[in-house]
């Protein structure tokens, strides 16, 4: 994402009391922390024909991109995305202690 930087995305992960989490979590955490800098990277998918559903991948993916070593992939969960809606997503693990990713 080029608005919501590594540092975001860490502060999110680090937030989270347990290890294992989803990207809808982590989009939920910025959104509330960094609107300006979401939004900037929404606006990115506004002639997508799903929005949320192509934003969320994207964001998926630069959350794995972002930490290769910290995270491990999970399986893929449902839960209630920014449109309110429940779809499929990314759930991931963090290595090691709460607070590390960096």
């Amino acid at each position: 994402m080029p608005s919501v930087s590594k540092q975001m995305l860490a502060d999110a992960i680090n937030s989270f009391d347990s290890e294992e989490f989803d990207t809808h979590a982590v989009e939920q955490y910025v959104l509330r922390k960094y609107p300006i800098e979401f939004a900037e990277d929404i606006l990115r998918f506004k002639d997508s024909t799903d929005v949320f559903q192509q934003f969320s991948a994207a964001f998926s993916k630069s959350i794995g991109a972002a930490f290769p070593n910290q995270l491990a992939k999970r399986s893929k969960v449902d839960s209630v995305n920014l449109g309110g809606n429940e779809s499929s997503n990314q759930m991931w693990r963090r290595v090691g202690a709460k607070g590390t990713i960096r």
